[in-house]
């Protein structure tokens, strides 16, 4: 399946991620909107075999020249996200990427401190996710000076992936890359 991939957007060019490189497979429109959302919303979890080859192509193509160890971490799911779904998207995907690297997946790499119920991203206004506060993640220590990807579903904002990079760094991580299935191209309206 062929899917389109356009140009940056203004959250990008505004606010620099402190990531090395970011990988993404397609944008969030049309096929890859209802890929996602199949995988998601009716638990097609088979689909995450489709959408963790995409991102494996793009990083092989972007990133030929790869450290030997890359640490596979996933962005973590909310509490309330869990309930629903009973999984964890972007770590099902982040585990498949990491085989396909010959990679250690980490498990709980990235994890949620907090044990309440929040409004989900979906829920939130591109703004609201601007200013929202930071999840209540943690990062497991990572060795110093070590390469890390992280790897998520969605980029909307960024917002996100950010919080997830610093968290990296903060961890021990030297470089952190991120590997996405898709990213929403910009409009000025969610």
């Amino acid at each position: 399946m062929q899917l389109p991939v356009i140009g940056g957007c203004r959250d990008c060019s505004a606010r620099p991620l402190d990531v090395e490189q970011v990988f993404v497979a397609w944008d969030y429109l049309d096929a890859a909107e209802l890929l996602i959302q199949a995988y998601k919303a009716r638990q097609q979890q088979w689909l995450a075999a489709v959408m963790a080859n995409a991102v494996y192509q793009q990083i092989v193509r972007q990133w030929p020249e790869r450290p030997e160890q890359i640490l596979v971490l996933s962005v973590p799911s909310s509490r309330a996200a869990l309930i629903r779904r009973g999984f964890n998207p972007a770590a099902e995907i982040a585990k498949l990427v990491a085989k396909q690297l010959r990679q250690p997946y980490l498990v709980g790499g990235l994890y949620s401190v907090s044990a309440q119920i929040t409004e989900t991203q979906k829920q939130r206004s591109r703004q609201q996710r601007l200013k929202a506060t930071a999840p209540a993640w943690r990062c497991a220590t990572l060795p110093a000076d070590s390469t890390v990807l992280v790897v998520d579903d969605v980029l909307t904002t960024g917002s996100t992936l950010q919080h997830a990079a610093q968290l990296c760094r903060l961890a021990g991580a030297y470089r952190v890359y991120a590997a996405l299935v898709a990213r929403t191209p910009w409009r000025d309206h969610f």
